[in-house]
């Protein structure tokens, strides 16, 4: 409820300020920080130090704004810390077009910044071009895996194997003082549903490892067998929506039922696109199955609105019993969910695919994900080794574990929530299905509204795909 996350968003305030006092009581026990200290006497005689992070939602994580959230706040902090400690001046800005000013900037070999955080798809090509490189370039490995970067398994989700045997770490944007993680393979459902139409309790489905498709298409049927008035549509209730420029809920599905378009082979050192596995069809079926009983629905786009704004209000409204859909996951800020919706909703992982055999629950870093990344002009190793770890180490008065008390008031409205995001959160593994235009609203949309034949978007789209990888993911 809206009310709830103003007093969570200032019990956040009240909790980070005890904490750092706790830290400063020698009398009673300290909070030891999880990560450890850099240690350096560098003084960088006040140059500049630039952060560019992508907007989301007119946010930049990265680039902090005063009082728009306790987390805002502390991270403000956080690098003035870091500024007075090695005198230097850190700069931090949101912005739109980082790749194409990047580029631009980089043809004419001028600087753009020492750090930039966007999405995995958006700056691959400047990996691939060199006009950016990996921030573990400047890190040495007792550094990089010192677990201020996410665990072994989170590195390893965020790694990119090259033909040539080198190893591309791209850090997810998780470990900077608060971690703000997002990922594929979960949603947000509305408990009010499974008392008013008296339904299986999902988490409970979850911890018997029967949350399966078929319970979740039996919940959705439920739903939209009993609520809706054929009278007057525009207020029909019904189990999910799609929204047919994202697709989050095939690309979902698609992980659910380990149904991976796109494989690393060991062998070759080269990755490949195939639509052959009886698992992809199974999905697309399963999919064109829920839009035609009635249980999913494509939303769309009005003036003024997009297909996601509709997506998520209409999960506000309270008309949509389950919602997936990826950029509101780890966001701390006002547009969040918890700041806009009156019930106290619930997120779960996506139910398993009836074919699912390495998909448990876990959580996917795809190309939608946010990296960080150093553009090539202008680095500075030293500087960049000294500042990235301290830019990464904990702030103040929050370790490894009490981050996430922090983190959850923002986000969450039940101790299931929290506990399930976590262990996704943990349980990581890598998804480059999204590097491809294969989930664009040009073909798996298309299948699920039966515009098109499952058989032919999977033929037209064979070639294209193993194409589009070989220029991303296969490079020499």
């Amino acid at each position: 409820m809206k009310l709830k996350s103003f007093l969570s968003l200032f019990l956040c305030v009240v909790i980070s300020f005890s904490m750092l006092a706790a830290c400063s009581d020698n009398s009673g026990d300290k909070l030891m920080s999880f990560f450890p200290e850099t240690e350096s006497n560098a003084d960088f005689n006040g140059k500049e130090f630039k952060i560019v992070g992508l907007y989301r939602e007119g946010i930049a994580e990265v680039a902090p704004v005063s009082f728009e959230n306790a987390y805002s706040d502390m991270l403000i902090e956080h690098y003035k810390t870091v500024g007075s400690k090695y005198n230097i001046k850190i700069v931090a800005e949101g912005s739109d077009t980082i790749v194409d000013d990047i580029t631009l900037k980089s043809a004419v070999g001028d600087k753009f910044a020492d750090v930039i955080d966007d999405s995995l798809s958006s700056i691959l090509d400047l990996y691939n071009s060199d006009i950016l490189l990996d921030v573990s370039s400047v890190l040495d490995y007792s550094e990089l895996y010192s677990g201020k970067y996410g665990t072994s398994t989170q590195l390893g989700a965020a790694t990119l194997k090259r033909i040539t045997g080198d190893e591309v770490f791209g850090f997810v944007s998780a470990y900077w003082g608060v971690p703000t993680p997002k990922f594929a393979n979960a949603g947000y459902f509305n408990p009010d549903f499974v008392s008013m139409y008296n339904l299986a309790n999902p988490y409970e489905l979850l911890e018997n490892d029967n949350w399966t498709w078929a319970q979740f298409e039996k919940m959705c049927i439920a739903v939209q067998s009993e609520g809706n008035d054929p009278a007057d549509e525009a207020d029909d209730i019904y189990g999910i929506a799609e929204d047919p420029d994202q697709n989050y809920l095939a690309k979902t599905a698609f992980n659910s039922n380990d149904a991976n378009l796109v494989a690393y082979d060991d062998a070759t050192g080269l990755y490949s696109f195939s639509l052959e596995d009886p698992k992809v069809e199974e999905t697309l079926q399963w999919l064109q199955g829920l839009y035609k009983n009635g249980a999913l629905r494509i939303v769309s786009g009005t003036t003024g609105n997009s297909t996601i704004g509709n997506l998520v209000n209409n999960f506000i409204e309270e008309r949509a019993m389950f919602m997936v859909e990826h950029t509101y996951h780890g966001t701390t800020d006002r547009e969040s969910l918890a700041y806009r919706a009156d019930f106290d909703f619930s997120w779960i992982p996506f139910p398993k695919g009836p074919s699912a055999e390495l998909y448990n629950y876990n959580a996917s870093i795809s190309g939608a994900d946010r990296y960080y990344g150093l553009p090539a002009i202008g680095t500075d190793d030293e500087t960049l080794s000294i500042i990235i770890p301290e830019l990464f180490s904990s702030f103040e008065g929050l370790d490894n574990f009490t981050w996430r008390d922090y983190f959850s008031m923002g986000m969450f409205f039940s101790d299931e929530s929290q506990e399930w995001f976590f262990k996704m959160y943990e349980n990581v593994s890598n998804n480059y299905d999204w590097l491809t235009g294969f989930f664009n609203s040009s073909y798996s949309a298309k299948i699920i509204d039966e515009s098109k034949s499952i058989a032919e978007i999977l033929q037209s789209y064979e070639n294209l795909g193993q194409k589009e990888i070989d220029e991303k993911l296969n490079v020499q």
